[in-house]
């Protein structure tokens, strides 16, 4: 079994972790360069072990995304916040160490994605990837999950109901992981792209637009597998 990591939570997992900040004076200090890469190849090191894969591959974002072309403030609210102090270091360690392939006008996670396959199994803690079907492996967890392809597009059409606030994707206002799944057993599959555009239509001043947007920023790229909802 090939391996497919997520490297973009490893970086700053390892650089968080290898920095404190001063309460009072909020002075950020970082641990040694040789530390904290030390750390790192510890981590990813055991990832490898503990998954008993063959091979491996793994990814990291770059600048260029597709989404930011969609819509100008997507994840505009991680605008501001600091990264590790060690962030540079730690993807080109990742880059020259593990062979990180650098991902441009995309996503790490549309790459990972687009490289699954039924004799590979992704490595993440990133939730948004339970929408790609196949093996998956949570790697603070440590635990395993196969996502079937039912379960891949229900996750996006629960999604499409809740945003998501940590990439500044607004769903609809109230409605939550559990009331969003509920909204979801009660409608028949057939209906779903109608419930979608109910609730957009309800939600938001232009609400197709609204929702053919959110469709693009929420769904992640997959071989052969195209967006489930149809905008008709």
């Amino acid at each position: 079994m090939e391996l497919l990591i997520d490297g973009d939570p490893i970086v700053y997992r390892i650089g968080f972790a290898c920095q404190s900040k001063d309460k009072d004076s909020g002075l950020v200090t970082a641990d040694s360069e040789s530390f904290t890469l030390h750390s790192c190849k510890q981590f990813v090191n055991a990832i490898i072990k503990e998954t008993e894969c063959t091979s491996y591959r793994m990814y990291i974002s770059g600048k260029e995304n597709f989404r930011n072309k969609v819509v100008d403030d997507y994840k505009a609210n991680r605008a501001g916040k600091s990264r590790p102090v060690h962030y540079d270091l730690i993807r080109d360690y990742l880059t020259r160490k593990y062979k990180a392939q650098l991902i441009e006008g995309m996503e790490a996670d549309d790459a990972l994605g687009l490289a699954q396959t039924d004799d590979t199994a992704i490595a993440t803690i990133d939730k948004d990837l339970l929408m790609v079907e196949g093996k998956h492996y949570n790697y603070i967890k440590k635990e395993w999950q196969q996502v079937t392809a039912e379960e891949g597009t229900r996750f996006f059409y629960k999604q499409m109901i809740t945003g998501d606030k940590v990439d500044n994707i607004t769903g609809i206002y109230g409605l939550g992981e559990k009331k969003a799944s509920k909204l979801l057993d009660e409608t028949p599959r057939e209906e779903w792209d109608k419930l979608i555009l109910d609730l957009y239509d309800k939600e938001f001043e232009y609400g197709f637009h609204q929702a053919v947007k959110n469709s693009q920023l929420l769904w992640i790229l997959q071989k052969d597998k195209e967006m489930p909802i149809e905008f008709i």
